[in-house]
């Protein structure tokens, strides 16, 4: 840690369910430095016991705090119950078992099988030509394993049975997720349903559910939706939160909104209003090197070519109202939308209903 201070650079590392990311923002006159270290981190990891153990022990530590955390608890029934018989179910307990018995020989044995060539993907920005960056990166890669251990992991439409699910925790506000299928990032359609989410629930304010629910009846601080894909799955999902007397209510609220908008569309205003605030704040995302690598990075995961950045607002200008309310039509389901919530919620028994 000494070292990276002095030489300014400044190493993260993430993991998600379906990636792992090494990444460093670092002056001009480190970065040869910063690619011997990733080298070392990449080739020759140590994992000595007593590090090791300690860090066990803070995720341990984390993970059993979770599980008194309403919306970890909440986010882990969504994994278990939508996705059950997937890798994507795994459950706090689960993680925590895992975590325990973790060896370096484990350690070692997933980055052989996963940190390999023909997994990778790159991304760059700042203030490095192509050529410096291939030699880099040739030198720094050049010990990886070629190829990935076969990994088969089948897509998955998360199980959304239209009911509600209460886990019991005492606290005076119960926390609401609700979800349901969505919409691949490939579709054509992915843009309208982009749209449709914003007018419907995402970003809180001028929205249709932020408009019943708080603002005329002050029964939540907020709630949000958003549509999410990863993967091998995508799915609509929601979150909001409030005192257990009220859930049933607003519950009723939300399954009420969601047929509204499938049954009878957007007005031509909202969609006006949707387009111009998405195009108009799309430069915002280019506003650092971090953030550019961030959003180039999320195009490289989902298969977009280099020249989308040019494009994006070109396909958000051309969405039509028609496309929206069909959209609307065909993939909101309010009969299939789902309820977790943990809490006491009055008039709600623990399970299923």
């Amino acid at each position: 840690k000494k070292h990276l201070l002095e030489k300014n650079i400044n190493f993260f590392i993430e993991q998600s369910g379906d990636t792992f990311t090494f990444g460093f923002r670092v002056p001009k006159d480190s970065i040869e430095e910063a690619f011997r270290l990733l080298k070392l981190i990449l080739t020759e990891p140590r994992f000595d016991a007593i590090p090791l153990e300690r860090v066990k022990h803070q995720l341990l530590t984390i993970l059993n705090q979770s599980m008194h955390s309403e919306n970890a608890v909440a986010g882990d029934l969504l994994n278990r119950r939508g996705f059950a018989g997937h890798p994507y179910s795994h459950s706090i307990t689960e993680t925590i078992e895992g975590v325990s018995n973790l060896t370096p020989t484990d350690l070692r044995q997933f980055m052989k099988d996963r940190f390999t060539t023909d997994e990778l993907v790159i991304t760059a920005a700042g203030c490095i030509d192509p050529e410096t960056l291939a030699n880099l990166l040739d030198e720094t890669l050049s010990e990886l394993p070629k190829n990935a251990a076969p990994l088969s992991i089948k897509n998955i439409e998360i199980i959304s049975p239209g009911t509600v699910f209460v886990e019991k925790m005492d606290i005076p506000q119960s926390m609401i997720l609700f979800f349901q299928s969505g919409i691949s990032r490939q579709d054509p359609d992915f843009y309208a349903a982009i749209i449709l989410n914003k007018i419907i629930g995402e970003g809180a304010f001028d929205t249709r559910l932020w408009d019943q629910i708080r603002e005329k009846r002050g029964l939540a601080y907020g709630i949000s939706t958003s549509i999410a894909w990863v993967n091998h799955t995508n799915y609509i999902i929601g979150n909001t939160a409030t005192q257990n007397g009220n859930v049933s209510q607003v519950i009723d609220i939300i399954k009420k909104e969601w047929e509204n908008v499938q049954k009878n569309g957007i007005t031509e205003d909202e969609l006006k209003f949707v387009k111009e605030k998405t195009m108009g704040s799309y430069p915002m995302a280019f506003g650092s090197t971090y953030r550019i690598v961030s959003m180039l990075r999320a195009y490289q995961l989902d298969g977009l070519g280099p020249n989308f950045i040019n494009e994006r607002n070109n396909m958000i200008e051309k969405v039509t109202l028609d496309d929206v309310n069909r959209v609307a039509k065909n993939l909101l389901n309010p009969e299939k939308l789902t309820f977790i919530v943990v809490g006491k919620p009055d008039g709600f028994k623990p399970g299923e209903q």
